[in-house]
């Protein structure tokens, strides 16, 4: 499964990179970091999924791999792995017990993952971020904005979006300000 072969945003360029698979690379996501309403709606995506789906996930999960955990360590392990997947979720556990430092989650912020998948929960990322890993792996990055759809039913909706795009394309470069999504593509150089 292509999934477990990555356990880290930084594994999945670098892995790609080294294996000729491709020389290009396109991505585009809603997790806009740098548009306000996007970023606000990504908070609220995350916090809900982590309420509901993957934090419940970790407190089944951890008893699996340390029965007859205390609900105090149970309570601890649960804030302490968000973010984290498969050997990096398991190695946390140990190092826990062994009363040793857990290393962070790079860009965790509100992000959150299935433990067992390594899923995100669209990883909200900033346009550094994403130039600072893709470069680092070998590629060259681009990183530009989406627009707005203007086929809305209601013709206010579409006006809107049409003045949005083209303040897109005034602000040139710059534009992910305003963009429901972003585009990201790495090159090989």
């Amino acid at each position: 499964m292509l999934l477990n072969i990555f356990t880290t945003f930084r594994d999945f360029y670098a892995k790609i990179y080294r294996s000729g698979i491709t020389g290009v690379c396109f991505a585009t996501t809603t997790a806009n970091f740098h548009n306000p309403a996007m970023r606000l709606k990504h908070y609220l995506l995350h916090y809900k999924v982590e309420r509901s789906i993957f934090k419940k996930q970790r407190e089944l999960f951890i008893p699996e791999l340390v029965p007859g955990i205390h609900k105090k360590d149970l309570d601890a392990l649960v804030k302490m792995t968000r973010g984290k997947a498969f050997e990096d979720f398991t190695k946390a556990v140990d190092l826990y017990f062994k009363e040793q430092p857990i290393p962070p989650v790079e860009f965790l912020r509100t992000n959150t993952c299935d433990c067992k998948t390594g899923v995100w929960a669209e990883n909200l990322l900033t346009r550094k971020n994403y130039m600072d890993v893709i470069e680092h792996a070998g590629f060259k990055a681009e990183y530009t904005a989406g627009f707005w759809d203007t086929h809305y039913k209601y013709p206010v909706v579409n006006l809107i979006t049409g003045l949005l795009n083209r303040l897109i394309k005034f602000t040139g470069k710059k534009g992910y300000y305003f963009a429901p999504f972003v585009n990201i593509t790495a090159v090989k150089k």
